[in-house]
C-alpha cells in the first residue's frame, strides 16, 4: 500500500518593536538565538537555522514529524520580567 508523506519547511520573520537596533550586541544575538532554539524544540520542531541583524531574525523551521504543524499555544515568548 502506498504512503502519504509531506514536510512542511518555515522560514519566519521576527522583528523588533518599531524595527529598532535592539540586537546590535552579537552575544546578546545569540542567546536570543538560543532561546528561540530552545522554545521550537520544546515545541517539537526543528529549528533548521536561526540568524539575523540588529532588527530581525530569520528562522528556518522543519516541522517534528511529517504532517504535523509544530504545536504552540498562546504566551509561548518572553515576558519583560523574564529579561
Amino acid at each position: 500500500m502506498g504512503q502519504s508523506l509531506s514536510q512542511l519547511l518555515v522560514h519566519a520573520i521576527f522583528s523588533t518593536k518599531d524595527r529598532r537596533s535592539f540586537l546590535r550586541s552579537k552575544e546578546l544575538r545569540n542567546e536570543i538565538y538560543a532561546y528561540m532554539a530552545g522554545i521550537l524544540k520544546n515545541l517539537e520542531c526543528h529549528p533548521i537555522k536561526i540568524g539575523g541583524v540588529e532588527d530581525h531574525v530569520h528562522i528556518g523551521i522543519e516541522t517534528a514529524e511529517f504532517g504535523r504543524p509544530c504545536r504552540a499555544g498562546p504566551g509561548w515568548g518572553p515576558t519583560q520580567g523574564e529579561r
